[in-house]
């Protein structure tokens, strides 16, 4: 790595000197030569909200405990992707308190990618149509929902009617 390193973010350069040596201090701790400054915070937040987007959505959400300044940096990502850690026997209510307080928090202007993979129930309906609107209100470019029952999972949804609604034609 070079001794310098040079990224671009939103058309300005940012310079981040990189030669500083890691040395041991007294308590046999790392620190840097070059002094104790957190490096990460000198990113903007273009960047590190590019970082947290790489991250599974509930790490995302807890890099909100770092700093102040990281505290709504989650809410800005391009990508929101929901799917069961538990999906044989998943807490149908828990999953869709989840998303709802997800999608409430979220403060990115437009979507990439929207995921919602669980299965759900016809007692989903309502929450489904929430999160199309959603979805759609930030004009998602990659939308993808699987509901379907996962093998020997007690869940299975037969079908979803989409609202007209959401299929108004757009002005």
């Amino acid at each position: 790595m070079s001794e310098n390193s040079s990224f671009m973010d939103d058309g300005k350069r940012l310079k981040i000197d990189t030669k500083a040596q890691t040395q041991m201090n007294k308590c046999g701790e790392a620190s840097f030569a070059g002094g104790d400054e957190d490096r990460i915070s000198q990113l903007s937040d273009g960047i590190l909200v590019d970082i947290i987007s790489l991250l599974p959505l509930k790490e995302a959400g807890r890099t909100s405990i770092l700093s102040p300044r990281w505290k709504n940096l989650w809410k800005r990502t391009p990508s929101l992707d929901f799917e069961s850690q538990n999906a044989y026997r998943p807490n149908l209510k828990k999953l869709l308190n989840w998303v709802d307080s997800v999608i409430k928090s979220h403060k990115s202007p437009a979507l990439k990618d929207f995921r919602i993979c669980f299965p759900l129930d016809r007692s989903s309906d309502d929450s489904i149509t929430r999160w199309l609107e959603f979805a759609f209100s930030k004009q998602v470019e990659m939308l993808e929902l699987n509901f379907e029952s996962y093998p020997f999972c007690y869940y299975w949804y037969e079908y979803y009617r989409f609202p007209k609604e959401l299929f108004a034609p757009m002005c």
